[in-house]
């Protein structure tokens, strides 16, 4: 049941997932508990799969969250003013170096000047 409704479920505030991820928990702990007393050898795999459904679960609700987050970001950075600004050639030289990538690599112009913070 609850992976027909994994769409749905990963749509829920943070609060009522937390508790859909209590009561499945328990759930799984007492099916758990049922099959360990009659003693079955295959039979404690059952718990496995309710628990990989419940993690799937979990990991579609906080990829819906992060994608929600990102596109919310992302509108209020569109809605912001932004103006150009002056920079120092040096502070210019690192900004250029992180959002080309090479940020972490080494630098070729030489030992680079030590940075004091502003």
């Amino acid at each position: 049941l609850i992976s027909t409704r994994m769409r749905v479920n990963a749509r829920l505030s943070t609060p009522r997932m937390r508790n859909l991820w209590r009561a499945t928990s328990r759930f799984i702990t007492g099916v758990e508990g049922v099959m360990r007393s009659f003693g079955g050898q295959g039979q404690g795999t059952r718990g496995y799969v309710l628990r990989r459904t419940l993690l799937d679960q979990a990991r579609v609700f906080l990829e819906q969250r992060h994608s929600d987050n990102t596109q919310n970001l992302i509108a209020t950075l569109d809605c912001e003013r932004w103006a150009q600004c002056d920079a120092l050639p040096e502070r210019q030289h690192m900004v250029d170096r992180l959002s080309s990538g090479r940020a972490f690599l080494p630098d070729r112009r030489g030992p680079a000047a030590p940075v004091t913070a502003v």
